[in-house]
Parts: structure tokens; sequence; C-alpha cells
């Protein structure tokens, strides 16, 4: 259990310490840094929090050798803990708005 806790620490932290062959086995900090980066060929990847090979055999590993440039989402998220709980489900039942209305460059005219 003091593993467990240890390593779910240490993969959020800002370290570059190569794991070598095993970086496809157990998760570390550039596999999970990975999991938090806001850029596009990220999204939707590095589910497993301590096993990588289980991305690895579900298709959805993605390890370059960089790091991440720019982490977490475009949109504000609150401040508060427990907004911040339950923030995905009460942004997803919102109704989306139109395309026109969320792109500020589609509501200039040319």
């Amino acid at each position: 259990m003091l593993i467990y806790h240890w390593q779910s620490v240490f993969i959020h932290s800002n370290t570059r310490i190569k794991f070598g062959p095993l970086r496809w086995l157990i998760g570390s900090p550039q596999f999970h840094h990975w999991h938090h980066a806001n850029e596009r060929q990220a999204y939707d990847k590095n589910f497993a929090g301590q096993l990588a090979v289980l991305d690895l055999i579900g298709g959805t590993l993605f390890m370059p050798r960089n790091m991440p440039e720019k982490y977490g989402t475009d949109e504000p998220v609150p401040q508060l803990y427990h907004q911040q709980l339950v923030y995905p489900f009460v942004t997803a039942a919102e109704p989306a708005a139109p395309i026109a209305e969320a792109s500020p460059a589609a509501a200039k005219p040319e």
C-alpha cells in the first residue's frame, strides 16, 4: 500500500527520471504528464494510473520523448475543490453553444 501511494505522488512530480524500457510497463512522470497535457495529440490517452502497459494493450498509450508544453484545459475551472468535483457533470448538462457563438472569429464579418 505504501508503494502504491508513493508511486501516485511520484508520477505527478516534475522530475525527468528516465525509466528506460520499463517506461512501457509502469507509470512514470513522463507517462502521466501526457495524461494532463492540453495538446490535441494527447487527448484521450494514458488512462492507466500505475501500469502503462494497460494503455499499451488498450491502444491509448502516448509517450513521446519530450514533455508536454501545455497542461490543463482551455476552459476556466472553478477554484474551490468541491466545485471542481461537480464541474464535469454541470458543464456536460449545459447545452452546447452554436459554433458561430462559440468562436469569436466566426462572429466577425469579413
